[in-house]
């Protein structure tokens, strides 16, 4: 769940009923507290991908890399989408923002 704050009911809210969001919030893990190293969705999203720090990836001013001037990782960055788990299989891509920074030079 991404950009979309604490408006749910299973932090207090009441404006909307999300009872789905609040099954996972029951069965899973509910965060108090998160801190992100930008201001900023995207730079953020890319440090969670890569496991780095925006500055070390070129994502801290938050460029898309759809333009002429395509974004590439520092050698040895695999960001999480191209993890491979035990057994072979590889984690999906979930998130199209992260397109672009995973595409690689040759």
């Amino acid at each position: 769940m991404d950009d979309l704050s604490a408006r749910l009911s299973c932090y207090g809210a009441t404006t909307i009923a999300t009872p789905h969001l609040d099954r996972l919030s029951r069965e899973g893990t509910r965060f108090l507290n998160a801190f992100v190293t930008a201001p900023v969705c995207s730079p953020c999203r890319s440090a969670v991908i890569t496991r780095c720090y925006q500055t070390t990836i070129g994502a801290h001013h938050h460029r898309s890399g759809r333009g002429v001037a395509k974004i590439r990782l520092p050698e040895g960055v695999v960001p999480l989408p191209e993890v491979q788990l035990p057994g072979g299989k590889l984690r999906g891509a979930t998130d199209t923002s992260a397109q672009g920074l995973a595409e690689r030079a040759a």
